[in-house]
């Protein structure tokens, strides 16, 4: 197979040589491309904009020695809405993508829409960035049925199912937190699979294979979509106007901050606040020296395991009290109904 590389544009890095102020392209660049990180340090970082100047790319570190970033930045409000990391070559920065491309990458195109696109000598386009989401959508971009978008750790996902979008905590096994059908904020407009999931000027949609909306949240019109999968697990929708450099709030979810699987420590009881949670120990329990709650008498907590098997550890249960729950029981499916059980000392 041919180069699996973003794009054969080499990114020398030059920490001697002092060279004048760099070229910011737009639209386009074509054929090999070297540049040191200090002819672009003046520009922020950016060597390429979008023929209307709408976005930017930017290569980007945190201090000297850290790894680049290669990010595609909304440039009116200096939001970043792709990042994917440089890595180290033979002393050269190339920003990888997978799968493999069919062949070699002779120019780097930027559209107003946000889209970065690998082309070939025909102009044909061999990959893009919206068809590789990271953590954020746009207008326009659309997120098939089994696509995710994912924070950097991995720890939570926004996925698309056959008939829902769905927010994931994958560190507990894609633990279901929400989802969009019950939002109370959504309609369902009719029963088919769905086809993927959308944002534009007038809400958020899941859309079936004929595109039309199977499910909608309708939103105030805006010029421009921002939808966000933030590092605590919140799926949040942003709006550009046009008007000001700043993204209006437009959605969040869950609503309720203790929603969240991580919104308090181990069986701390969470209570929402006007702004983020209250978190208390439950009735007989203390706070643990570790973090989280234990029990007041000195009892230990056993892991869960050990309640399935029949082991010659004595067992006992205590109640929470009554009126609390846990977050992710409302969209979890019941084992079993109707029956009797007893609970043992």
């Amino acid at each position: 197979m041919a180069s699996s590389f973003l794009f054969h544009l080499l990114l020398v890095v030059a920490v001697i040589r002092l060279a004048g102020s760099a070229t910011v392209y737009s639209d386009v660049i074509l054929g090999n491309f070297s540049a040191s990180s200090v002819n672009y340090l003046e520009k922020g970082g950016v060597f390429l904009e979008s023929i209307s100047a709408t976005f930017s790319a930017v290569l980007s570190s945190a201090a000297p020695q850290s790894p680049f970033v290669f990010s595609v930045v909304h440039s009116p409000t200096s939001t970043v809405v792709c990042r994917r990391a440089v890595h180290l070559l033979q002393q050269r920065f190339r920003a990888m993508v997978h799968p493999r491309l069919p062949g070699p990458v002779v120019a780097l195109r930027l559209l107003d829409s946000g889209n970065l696109l690998l082309l070939d000598a025909a102009n044909n386009s061999m990959w893009q960035s919206f068809e590789h989401p990271t953590d954020t959508l746009l207008s326009s971009q659309r997120l098939p049925n089994g696509a995710s978008l994912s924070t950097p750790a991995g720890d939570y996902r926004l996925l698309v199912t056959d008939s829902d979008a769905v927010l994931l905590w994958s560190a507990a096994g894609d633990q279901q937190f929400w989802r969009l059908s019950s939002d109370p904020r959504s309609v369902t407009d009719f029963s088919a699979p769905v086809a993927y999931m959308a944002g534009n000027d007038s809400g958020l949609y899941l859309f079936s294979a004929e595109d039309k909306a199977v499910i909608e949240l309708v939103l105030p019109p805006t010029k421009l979509r921002v939808m966000r999968l933030d590092l605590d697990g919140h799926f949040r929708i942003l709006g550009y106007s046009g008007n000001n450099s700043v993204l209006a709030q437009s959605l969040v979810a869950p609503v309720g901050y203790c929603d969240l699987p991580l919104s308090c420590d181990e069986l701390e009881v969470c209570i929402t606040q006007t702004q983020g949670a209250n978190c208390n120990c439950p009735k007989s329990f203390a706070a643990a020296s570790s973090g989280g709650c234990t029990p007041a008498d000195g009892s230990a907590l056993v892991p869960p395991s050990s309640c399935v098997t029949n082991g010659s550890q004595e067992i006992s249960y205590r109640s929470l009290g009554s009126g609390t729950g846990y977050f992710a029981n409302k969209f979890a499916n019941l084992a079993t109904s109707g029956g009797v059980f007893l609970l043992l000392p």
